[in-house]
């Protein structure tokens, strides 16, 4: 199904006669009575799948995301063998915001885990946000789930970031969720996503909308409402269906996990009088050099405890940035921080976000036997099986 939310007339033509030509492929053309918001989008496009469908499963792919080759297939096949369980899983993506576009592709395993909801949910109270939370538009669900969640909250999305409001109330009805270690999309169009433009501390026209369009405070529910931040902004959804259950399997936000997540975020603010106003909210908080260096040194200290059990990571992680040379890897973000800018490997550097997109089609990153993220997960005890 093909829901129309454009404002702009020429397009909402066109997209409306492609439509009309795959009708006979099982495409169905639906256009809100007018554009809406993106909470209330979502919910309207739910209430039409269940009006004009009989759909068993449910994705949401947005405009700036495509399927990569051959992941749909086997996400189906996930789905499949397991039909009463929500799938979430990765994305790559094309940062072209500005030029040259720049290809980030993610480290993967390929392996399926069963991850319990109650861990996951922890992991969310102390800032971990990760990406295997069941969004919806990185994830397929059961169209009963979605059923429950609307049973037990009156509505599926909420009202302001529906994407993490449905993965917390998720994960709020399943007692477990399973995660492919894939990416099985490449996310594109960076500089028209109002979260993308908010989390840079760059309001885009789309932000500046998104926010006008809010009929609530956007960071009411989060212990400081005054932290302007994409943390605080996944915190508030978090705190909300908090408030939503009673409290009930989501513990509040831990006090450091909650301020060293919103002082990643402030890192990444690029406007020097936002970054500036948020770094001295956050000392105000009691976010002091120790407690940053605590954080610091704890992420360390797992690592090099990850790669004492998996030595030849630290091979692979080499040859990569010095090598390879991607953009947006954890070593390159690291040495930013103290001022040095490594050289990126001109072919992972483009015109086009078009041209970077069929590069990621022709050359995916290959799988690894182990990645970082996973030991994370483990580590946590959020991992109860893997599966097949």
């Amino acid at each position: 199904m093909v829901s129309d939310n454009s404002t702009d007339a020429g397009e909402r033509s066109l997209l409306e006669q492609a439509c009309a030509g795959l009708s006979g492929r099982g495409v169905t053309y639906v256009r809100p009575p007018e554009p809406l918001p993106m909470a209330e989008h979502w919910e309207w496009l739910w209430r039409s799948i269940r009006e004009h469908t009989d759909a068993t499963h449910v994705a949401y792919l947005t405009d700036r995301m495509v399927f990569s080759a051959g992941s749909l297939a086997a996400l189906l096949d996930v789905v499949t063998a397991h039909p009463d369980s929500v799938v979430s899983y990765r994305w790559d993506h094309v940062d072209d915001a500005g030029t040259p576009v720049e290809l980030i592709q993610e480290p993967w395993t390929g392996d399926l885990y069963e991850l319990a909801s109650g861990t996951m949910i922890e992991l969310a109270s102390r800032g971990d946000f990760g990406g295997h939370l069941p969004r919806l538009m990185d994830a397929i669900a059961p169209a009963a789930v979605l059923e429950d969640v609307e049973a037990r909250f009156g509505d599926v999305f909420g009202t302001i970031a529906p994407d993490f409001r449905f993965a917390y109330r998720c994960l709020a009805v399943r007692e477990a969720i399973l995660y492919l270690d894939r990416p099985c999309m490449v996310q594109h169009g960076m500089d028209r996503s109002a979260g993308a433009s908010f989390q840079r501390g760059d309001m885009n026209e789309d932000a500046r909308r998104f926010v006008g369009e809010l009929r609530t405070a956007r960071f009411a529910a989060t212990p400081d409402p005054a932290l302007e931040t994409h943390a605080n902004a996944i915190f508030q959804e978090y705190c909300t269906v908090r408030l939503e259950v009673g409290g009930a399997g989501f513990p509040p936000p831990d006090p450091f996990g909650y301020l060293a997540a919103n002082a990643v975020s402030v890192a990444r603010i690029e406007d020097p009088e936002w970054r500036g106003r948020m770094r001295s909210r956050l000392e105000m908080r009691g976010w002091t050099r120790r407690h940053a260096a605590r954080y610091a040194l704890g992420r360390a200290l797992r690592m090099a405890a990850y790669l004492a059990r998996h030595p030849t990571a630290l091979a692979r992680a080499v040859k990569r940035q010095l090598w390879d040379r991607p953009p947006g890897s954890a070593a390159a973000s690291l040495m930013a921080r103290v001022g040095i800018r490594p050289r990126i490997r001109d072919e992972l550097r483009f015109e086009s976000d078009q041209e970077a997109l069929a590069y990621a089609e022709a050359h995916p990153r290959p799988a690894a036997p182990y990645a970082w993220h996973i030991e994370e997960l483990r580590r946590a005890g959020a991992i109860v099986a893997r599966r097949r």
